[in-house]
C-alpha cells in the first residue's frame, strides 16, 4: 500500500490542449510541461493512451523530471496486451519508485497481467476490492487509497466537503493519499484552488 505524509492533489495527465495559454505559457515546449507542472503538483495519473506510447527519449525526460519526489500513477482503462505489459515492465525498471501504483477502471482488466507488485486501486460502479473504499458520485474507489474526482466543483465549500470526506475515509495510520482531478475539461484554476483548500484544512 502506498502511503503519503499528506494529501497530494494531481490531475489525470498533464498534456491538455486547453491548458496551453491558460495554465502553460503558450511558448512552453511540450517536453518541458512536466517540469512546469511538477513545480506546483507532486503527482499525476497517466492515461493508458499515453504511458503505453512513451518512447525511450520521452522516458529519459520523464525520469529526469521525477527525480525530486514526483509520483506517477498509471491508469489501466482497457485489457493489457503483450506490448502494454512489456512497456509496464520497462517503466518500472527505468522509473522505479516514481511509479506508486496502478489505477484500474473496471473489474476484470488485470486478469492474467503481471502487476509488478504495484499497489492497485480499482475504480468501478459495480465492483469493490476488500479493504479501503470511498465513493464519489457514481464511482467507488477501493483497494490502495487513491481518489478520482470527475467534474470538480468550483465552489470552495464544496471542495472542502469533498476533501474532508476523502481524508476521513483513509485507513487508520494513513495520513495522506493522492487525489486526482479528471473530466472532459479540467480547469486548472479549480485544481489549484482545491490544492489550496487542502493546505488550509491541514491536509
Amino acid at each position: 500500500m502506498s502511503s503519503f505524509e499528506n494529501l497530494q492533489i494531481g490531475t489525470y495527465g498533464w498534456l491538455h490542449e486547453s491548458w496551453s495559454g491558460s495554465y502553460y505559457p503558450e511558448d512552453l515546449p511540450e517536453e518541458w510541461r512536466l517540469d512546469y507542472f511538477s513545480n506546483v503538483f507532486k503527482t499525476a495519473l497517466v492515461p493508458m493512451s499515453e504511458w503505453t506510447l512513451w518512447s525511450s527519449d520521452e522516458l529519459e525526460e520523464i525520469a529526469e523530471s521525477v527525480e525530486d519526489g514526483f509520483n506517477l500513477f498509471l491508469a489501466i482503462e482497457k485489457p493489457v496486451g503483450i506490448e502494454a505489459q512489456q512497456q509496464l515492465e520497462t517503466l518500472v525498471t527505468i522509473l522505479g519508485d516514481a511509479i506508486q501504483g496502478l489505477v484500474v477502471f473496471g473489474g476484470e482488466l488485470t486478469q492474467g497481467v503481471d502487476l509488478m507488485n504495484l499497489p492497485v486501486t480499482l475504480i468501478s460502479e459495480t465492483t469493490c476490492l476488500a479493504g479501503w473504499n470511498w465513493q464519489f458520485n457514481a464511482l467507488t474507489m477501493s483497494g490502495n487509497p487513491c481518489g478520482l474526482l470527475q467534474n470538480l466543483p468550483s465552489d470552495g465549500r464544496k471542495q472542502a466537503e469533498i476533501l474532508k470526506s476523502f481524508v476521513s475515509s483513509l485507513p487508520k495510520g494513513v495520513q495522506g493519499a493522492p487525489l486526482f482531478v479528471s473530466g472532459d475539461l479540467i480547469d486548472m484554476k479549480d485544481v489549484v484552488n482545491l490544492k489550496t483548500v487542502g493546505e488550509l484544512l491541514g491536509f
